[in-house]
Formats: structure tokens, sequence, C-alpha cells
């Protein structure tokens, strides 16, 4: 398991990642607005294809960015 910190926007993010087989990745994203409100918390859980040779954190960030751009 790896845990990943990040900005995304105005969301800081945790996110545990795991490998579900040889080409998924399973993401446990736990993001807060920048205020820190713990009342405007978004939480996903994520399954997604990796891409052989591709580097995993830079994947992840990339889908959590989709996710949360487009849900929020």
């Amino acid at each position: 398991m790896q845990t990943i910190h990040c900005n995304i926007g105005i969301w800081k993010v945790k996110a545990r990642m795991e490998d579900v087989d040889d080409s998924k990745l399973l993401l446990i994203v736990s993001a807060l607005l920048d205020e820190g409100d713990p009342a405007t918390e978004s939480r996903h859980v994520l399954v997604f294809d990796h891409t052989p040779g591709r580097d995993r954190t830079k994947e992840a960030k990339e889908v959590m960015e989709r996710v949360l751009r487009t849900a929020h």
C-alpha cells in the first residue's frame, strides 16, 4: 500500500493506493477543501486500469483530478 498526499485544485487530497491485480489499481480517496472544514470532505473509492510501464503515482493523480473536477 502507498499513501499519496497532494493538492488538486481547491482540494487537499490523501489517497491510499493498492494493487488489485497486475493491471488494476485501487484508490481510497479522502479530499478536504483548503479551509479544512470536515463538513466539506469528499470520499471516493476508485478502481482503474493501470497502463504498464507508466508511473503509478502520476497516473493515480490524473484519475483523482478527473474525478474531483467532474464530480464537484
